[in-house]
């Protein structure tokens, strides 16, 4: 392994040139010199060489003293002793000590590289070793949290998605994802059918200041093309480049955004982003993220399911609870006023229309006749009469089921004298047949429903 420093202590110029300008830089070391044994211990405590060359005998000190200093100081650096004499005893005091060998002068070239080979082998491999074990301590962390990224998302999995309150799972989902992968902002936005607009539905972590707005165009965003494509967008800013533009007044460094998918079918995107520093999302937070936007999707629309389902089982019940308080009216009185009264005012309030009434057959079952409304304005039509046929009534009596017009000034049934007369201004009707006995013997009009067009259902 070329590059470690080699001290280098010797009084002798021509050893100094030797080793320090022709042998050491040729294989790669770098040389430092020190030319007493005082200097050189400077030199030892203040550079940390990773091997000595060192004299047995110096001007101010000898090799062995010099080692017994080293010792002191709790040194182990690896130490070559050099001599142009020597003697067994002095070679077993300097192993006792800790040399790791030992070189006669002269020497040849081949000689010094040998040793140096011989000296640096054990703590090239201490320090290898020490690479190897702060490598694998690294890695460990790295699967721990990875383990515990597995864990909190499958946690979150399963919260969610049992989880039917729409705002619950927003913030679930945030939360898991400024964790996963420790953003600094998280937003979720949800696709608006209609308008192909992303609607801005949740955030957390920037400051409230941060959204100035609450939309982005499906067509012309980062986040419509993530949706189109159906992978994670990832944008980081180059650190020499300003930030990256989402919208005007906001900036980041970095972000990516996840579609939200169902059943190949995008219904929104989660993004996360990076306002001070840029940030490059591994292909491991990308899988992550993508888990918990599959989860959100799946989540959001169980959400949403269950709202409607139970906005529509609760509808249901208003209409049975009506239904059957209309049928104990029936069931408790004779007095036709008083029957369709209560059963008009019941269907006005049930539908949330602004005007409802009944239309009643004549004997000779060719005119409709205005028997009762809900409505002040709807009651100055009393006593008139429309011919079966004419109008959306009459088509209702003369064929016997039920019509409705959302868009009644398109409609070539309707006829719009009544509004003629009594000044009101009708949009939409929703019309169905009276029968008794298999025959037709009125019809009950519904007009401007408040909240929203009348359905099949209705």
């Amino acid at each position: 392994m070329a590059g470690e420093r080699i001290l280098v202590i010797d009084d002798s110029k021509q050893v100094i040139s030797f080793l320090a300008q022709q042998v050491l830089p040729t294989l790669g070391y770098a040389p430092l010199i020190a030319t007493t044994g005082r200097k050189g211990l400077e030199v030892a405590a203040r550079e940390s060489p990773d091997l000595i060359l060192l004299d047995l005998n110096l001007p101010d000190m000898s090799g062995l003293d010099l080692l017994r200093n080293l010792n002191q100081q709790g040194g182990q650096i690896p130490v070559i002793l050099m001599t142009a004499y020597g003697s067994e005893q002095v070679a077993v005091e300097a192993f006792r000590l800790g040399v790791r060998d030992y070189l006669t002068k002269p020497f040849e070239a081949q000689e010094v590289i040998d040793a140096i080979e011989r000296a640096l082998a054990e703590p090239r491999l201490r320090q290898d070793r020490s690479q190897l074990s702060e490598e694998l301590r690294r890695a460990n962390q790295a699967l721990q949290r990875q383990v515990q990224q597995i864990i909190t998302l499958s946690n979150i999995g399963r919260t969610i998605t049992a989880t039917l309150d729409v705002n619950q799972v927003l913030e679930q989902v945030m939360d898991a994802a400024i964790f996963l992968c420790r953003a600094e902002e998280a937003t979720v936005w949800l696709l608006d059918e209609k308008t192909k607009m992303l609607m801005l539905v949740a955030e957390k972590g920037q400051q409230q200041e941060s959204f100035v707005f609450s939309r982005l165009p499906m067509a012309d965003s980062l986040a419509g093309e993530a949706i189109r494509t159906r992978r994670p967008l990832q944008r980081v800013a180059a650190h020499d480049r300003p930030p990256i533009k989402i919208k005007t007044g906001y900036l980041v460094q970095s972000v990516l955004y996840l579609p939200m998918m169902l059943r190949d079918r995008g219904i929104g995107v989660l993004a996360v982003a990076y306002r001070t520093q840029p940030h490059v999302f591994t292909e491991w937070e990308q899988f992550l993220l993508s888990t918990l936007a599959d989860y959100a999707a799946i989540a959001v629309e169980n959400a949403r399911l269950y709202q409607q389902t139970d906005k529509a089982l609760s509808q249901r019940l208003r209409e049975l609870t009506a239904l059957n308080d209309v049928a104990r009216t029936v069931n408790a009185s004779l007095d036709l006023d008083r029957i369709l009264q209560h059963v008009i005012e019941v269907v006005q309030e049930m539908f949330d229309v602004e005007s409802a009434s009944v239309w009643l057959m004549d004997s000779d079952r060719k005119r409709l006749l205005f028997a009762i409304s809900a409505d002040v304005t709807a009651a100055m039509l009393y006593p008139m009469e429309l011919p079966v046929g004419q109008g959306i009534v009459g088509y209702v009596a003369q064929h016997a089921q039920p019509a409705l017009s959302n868009d009644v000034r398109g409609d070539p049934r309707f006829y719009g004298q009544v509004d003629v007369l009594t000044g009101f201004e009708t949009r939409s009707i929703l019309a169905v047949p009276l029968v008794a006995r298999q025959q037709v013997i009125g019809v009950i009009e519904l007009v401007n429903r408040r909240s929203g067009p009348f359905t099949q259902d209705d």
